[in-house]
Order: C-alpha cells, then sequence, then structure tokens
C-alpha cells in the first residue's frame, strides 16, 4: 500500500503547480514497474475534495506525455452517493495482462 497526500504549510495561498509532483509520481512508478516487470498496479484517486476525476485525468495524461510502456485501463464506479476514480497500469509486455 502507497499512499500520497499534498500536506501545504500555508492552506490559505493558493495551491499552485509544481512540477516536481509530476516528476516523483512518475519516478516511483517507473521503479516500481522496472524492479517488478510482471506486476501492476492500482491507484485511486482521493475525492474527499470532489476532485478525484481531475487527479485521475491529470496523471493519465502524465503517463501518456512521458512516453512510456505502460498501459492504462482506467475505472469509474459510483458507490454510495460517492465516485470512485482509479487505474490499472501495468507493462505493456507484462507476461500476465491477458
Amino acid at each position: 500500500m502507497l499512499g500520497f497526500s499534498c500536506k501545504r504549510f500555508n492552506s490559505l495561498k493558493p495551491a499552485t503547480f509544481d512540477k516536481r509532483t509530476k516528476d516523483t509520481i512518475l519516478y516511483i512508478f517507473d521503479g516500481f514497474l522496472k524492479q517488478y516487470p510482471d506486476d501492476a498496479f492500482v491507484y485511486i484517486c482521493d475525492n474527499s475534495d470532489g476532485r478525484a476525476r481531475n487527479r485521475r485525468i491529470t496523471f493519465g495524461r502524465w503517463f501518456n506525455e512521458s512516453n512510456t510502456v505502460y498501459e492504462q485501463h482506467h475505472f469509474h464506479i459510483k458507490y454510495l452517493d460517492t465516485d470512485w476514480y482509479s487505474t490499472l497500469l501495468f507493462n505493456r509486455s507484462n507476461n500476465y495482462k491477458n
């Protein structure tokens, strides 16, 4: 289990884009899937602020822009009046993907 959260130093200051966030997340996923090429990674986007869909779209775009060798499968379900957005991510050469 792995989680990410944003701890802002000043909650009154508007949030801004930080390229290091993208680089860090891609680095973690890349390292995991290089070390375990036949495993998969599932991530679920936090929806406590109603922005899970935006996060899933952003993460998907980051992976597309990075020209990685990963395959993505996006999912959306509604459960107990809450929208859940997730993605299954794995190497295209994964021996168990079928």
